[in-house]
C-alpha cells in the first residue's frame, strides 16, 4: 500500500500511469482524456474544462432530480405490489440505470426512459461486458497475447461490445449535430432553454469547442471523449451510490443522522427537489492503508468532518485521484450522488436483507459485489 508521499509522486505527472492496461482498454474508449497524453491531452483538457464549470453544471441538478424521481416511483410501485412491509431489491442494476439515465439527459440531451425497461439497456449491457472482459484479460496471462485473446470467445464478445458502444456514440453525435445546426439558426450560443436556464450539454461543448488557433475536435476525437465520459461517469457513480446505500443500511444510526440532516436542510422549501449548493480505483488499497487510517475497516463517517479533516495531508483521501490528471468530472459526480442519495433517503428506509446473497466485494474497474447488493426497502410515509 502506498504512502501519501508515494501517491503524490505518482499523481504529479500528467502521463497515463499504466501503459499496458491502458493499451487493453484503448479499443473501447479511444484516445480521450483518460488515455491521451502530451500536447493532445493538455489541449483537450483545456478545451473541456469549460464543460465542467459550476455554472454549466448547475442546471443539471434538475435533471438529477428527475432521474432520482423516476427510480423512487419505480421502487414505490415495487413495494406496493408486494404484501410484506419490507421489500428486498437488488439495487445495483437499478442504480446503474439511474446514472445512465442522468448521463444521457445531462450530457447528450437524450430521453431514453431506460429506467423503465425490464431488461438492460443495450449500451449498459455492452459496458458491463467490456468491463468484465477487461478484468478477465488482465488476470488471465494467455489473454495478454493479442492473437490468443482475439481468437477466443471473450475476444469475439469484446469486439462485438466495442462495436455496439461505438455505434451508439456515433449515432448520438450525428443526431446532436443535426439538432445544434437547427438551434444555431435562432441562438448564437447553440443553447437550449430548460426551465428558464440556458442548458449547454457536454456534447454541445465538444462540437462547438475551438482552441486558440480556431481548430475544433475531429469527429473521432468527439467520439473518443463521448466514450470516455460515458465510461468514466456511469459505472463509477453507480458503484459509489450503491455502496453508500449498503453502508447506510448496515449502520442505521448513521442513516437516520443523514436523513435528519437532509430533512433539516429542505424543511422550509416548497419543492421536494434537491437544489444546487457548493461547499468550500488502485485507490482502494491506498484508502485502506493502516499507516494512514485508524480502524481502517470500521465505518466512521466522522473521519471526514471538517474538524477531523483539517490537518489531513491532501493526498491521503483522493477518491477522484489528484494532480494534473485528476477527474475532470468530479463536481458533476459529487452533485449527482448528493442529489440521488438525499432523495432516496428521504423516501425510503434501507436495511440489510439477511436472507439474501452475501455481499462479496470484487475489484473490477470499479468496486462491485459478486452477487449484487440486496437491500430491504420500506417507503417512508410523510407526516
Amino acid at each position: 500500500m502506498a504512502s501519501t508521499d508515494t501517491m503524490r509522486a505518482i499523481l504529479s505527472t500528467a502521463e497515463p500511469k499504466d501503459e499496458y492496461s491502458t493499451s487493453l482498454v484503448h479499443p473501447w474508449i479511444g484516445d480521450g482524456l483518460l488515455l491521451s497524453s502530451g500536447k493532445k491531452w493538455a489541449r483537450n483538457r483545456r478545451l473541456l474544462t469549460r464543460a465542467f464549470h459550476f455554472e454549466t453544471l448547475k442546471p443539471y441538478v434538475k435533471l438529477f432530480n428527475e432521474s432520482a424521481k423516476s427510480l423512487i416511483d419505480k421502487w414505490k410501485m415495487k413495494c406496493s405490489a408486494e404484501v410484506q412491509d419490507d421489500n428486498s431489491i437488488e439495487i445495483y442494476k437499478d442504480i446503474s440505470m439511474l446514472t445512465l439515465d442522468s448521463l444521457l439527459k445531462c450530457i447528450f440531451s437524450i430521453e431514453s426512459n431506460c429506467q423503465h425497461h425490464e431488461s438492460h439497456h443495450p449500451y449498459l449491457e455492452s459496458v458491463s461486458t467490456l468491463s468484465d472482459i477487461f478484468i478477465k484479460r488482465l488476470l488471465f496471462l494467455p489473454y495478454h497475447i493479442n492473437l490468443i485473446f482475439h481468437l477466443s470467445p471473450s475476444g469475439w464478445r469484446w469486439r462485438r461490445a466495442c462495436h455496439q458502444v461505438h455505434t451508439f456514440a456515433a449515432d448520438v453525435i450525428r443526431k446532436r449535430r443535426h439538432t445544434l445546426e437547427a438551434i444555431q439558426g435562432s441562438s448564437s450560443h447553440g443553447c437550449e432553454q430548460y426551465e428558464g436556464h440556458h442548458q449547454v450539454y457536454f456534447l454541445d461543448m465538444l462540437i462547438m469547442a475551438k482552441d486558440e488557433n480556431g481548430n475544433g475536435f475531429s469527429d473521432q476525437e468527439i467520439q473518443d471523449e463521448v466514450n470516455t465520459f460515458m465510461f468514466a461517469g456511469h459505472d463509477t457513480t453507480a458503484s459509489s451510490i450503491s455502496w453508500m446505500l449498503y453502508t447506510m443500511a448496515k449502520y442505521p444510526e448513521y442513516q437516520q443522522k443523514c436523513r435528519q440532516e437532509i430533512d433539516q436542510i429542505v424543511k422550509d422549501r416548497k419543492s421536494e427537489e434537491i437544489e444546487w449548493h457548493v461547499h468550500n480505483n488502485p485507490l482502494y488499497g491506498h484508502h485502506h492503508n493502516e499507516n494512514n487510517w485508524q480502524d481502517v475497516n470500521a465505518f466512521k463517517p466522522e473521519r471526514f468532518s471538517q474538524e477531523n479533516s483539517r490537518d489531513r495531508p491532501p493526498y491521503m483521501f483522493i477518491p477522484f485521484s489528484a494532480g494534473p490528471r485528476n477527474c475532470i468530472g468530479q463536481h458533476f459526480a459529487m452533485q449527482e450522488m448528493k442529489v440521488v442519495l438525499a432523495l432516496l433517503l428521504r423516501n425510503f428506509d434501507f436495511s440489510i436483507d439477511e436472507e439474501g446473497p452475501a455481499v462479496i466485494k470484487i475489484h473490477s474497474i470499479v468496486l462491485r459485489a459478486l452477487h449484487g447488493i440486496h437491500l430491504k426497502i420500506k417507503p417512508i410515509v410523510s407526516s
